[in-house]
């Protein structure tokens, strides 16, 4: 989603492996399955790194929606790139959308299970590095929006993603 696509370090963060960053803003997961073969698939990954599924909920899908969508795409993906491991990234909580934040959270349990029965899916739960002491969304890791992170935010991420992917 736009969170990957605005992350403009990615390629700096996870040197010296190389990184093509497909994300698109406001995709959700009918648009990446719609779009895999031309983002995804044509390249021939070693490795698949998902982070989807949060504008699915904004726009009112219910979490078991989307975990449907979810799985059509990790299906598919087994398909396509057979024996390439995925990685997936869950919802992350955000100022801009706590509201959402309960459902995020049973979208990224289903998602969670559904990839403990996957030998190549692995599931990153992202949320811990953006909430504060208090549980809720820290706001000094994002930008103004109060749903896209800032630089101190991407190296959260970096710090959980990056052990995962080498």
């Amino acid at each position: 989603s736009s969170s990957i696509r605005f992350w403009e370090t990615l390629t700096e963060d996870f040197a010296p492996l190389p990184v093509i960053n497909r994300g698109f803003g406001g995709s959700t997961l009918p648009e990446v399955m719609h779009y895999a073969e031309r983002i995804v698939f044509k390249y021939e990954p070693k490795l698949v790194v998902l982070y989807c599924g949060e504008n699915d909920i904004a726009e009112n899908d219910p979490p078991t929606k989307v975990f449907q969508s979810f799985k059509k795409f990790i299906g598919e993906t087994e398909k396509n790139l057979a024996d390439v491991p995925i990685i997936f990234i869950s919802a992350k909580p955000s100022p801009d959308r706590w509201n959402l934040w309960r459902k995020y959270q049973q979208f990224n349990e289903l998602a969670y299970q559904f990839s403990t029965a996957r030998p190549n899916l692995h599931f990153i739960d992202i949320g811990e590095t953006l909430l504060d002491e208090n549980g809720e969304p820290d706001t000094s890791l994002f930008i103004e929006d109060g749903l896209h992170m800032n630089r101190e935010g991407y190296d959260g991420w970096v710090k959980k993603i990056k052990p995962m992917v080498e």
